[in-house]
């Protein structure tokens, strides 16, 4: 999105053990932990503890120690994304996979959640037990959009399986492709931009154009 010339922030919202700064090799020198502890809840504010990546994407990382992240509450997160909102064409929560309330804060704030499942059945269970979760607290099924990541053939459950266990059709297929992925992941590069013509670029590339 970024790179397309949208302005695009990346927020991370795995507090404990977020690691976007570390993938994208970015050295932030502010988190979200100084937002709350200067009571920066103002644009200017949370742009001071931006970080900004080559590609022009804007990343807010997340606490530095696990410790840190009990300072952050659902109100703090909803008070950012509110505040920050009007500056962006796309703003990108990365969550954890737990439902807290500081997660079901962000739920509220969603136009679209990318939910993504693996041809696991350990991962089918747990996405099931999710969407039932959704269902029961009543969030907006529509905006769910199912991710399928890892794809591979000959591994007793397929992509029509998973829509029929879900219940949801898949909005997008990634395939696996573990040697680009593992090598890009520990130099800290995007194989988005460093390899943009590979398969599994190019079906990112296409997720970005669809929600454009």
């Amino acid at each position: 999105l970024a790179a397309k010339g949208k302005r695009t922030l990346l927020i991370d919202a795995s507090l404990q053990f977020g690691d976007v700064a570390l993938t994208l090799d970015l050295h932030p020198k502010s988190t979200i932990n100084d937002i709350i502890e200067k009571d920066e809840f103002t644009p200017d504010g949370i742009e001071r503890r931006i970080t900004k990546h080559a590609c022009g994407l804007e990343v807010l990382a997340a606490p530095k120690e696990p410790a840190l992240a009990e300072a952050v509450n659902s109100k703090h997160i909803q008070q950012i994304i509110d505040a920050i909102k009007p500056l962006y064409q796309f703003i990108i929560i990365d969550m954890p996979a737990t439902i807290t309330e500081k997660e079901l804060a962000i739920l509220d704030k969603t136009n679209l959640l990318f939910l993504v499942a693996t041809l696991e059945i350990t991962s089918l269970k747990n996405t099931k037990s999710l969407l039932k979760t959704l269902q029961d607290i009543n969030y907006d099924i529509s905006k769910i959009k199912i991710i399928l990541n890892k794809d591979m053939p000959d591994v007793g459950i397929d992509k029509a399986s998973l829509e029929a266990g879900l219940g949801i059709p898949v909005y997008a297929t990634i395939p696996m492709d573990s040697i680009l992925v593992q090598v890009s992941l520990n130099k800290g590069e995007s194989f988005v931009l460093k390899s943009p013509a590979s398969l599994i670029s190019r079906t990112i590339i296409d997720v970005a154009e669809k929600l454009i």
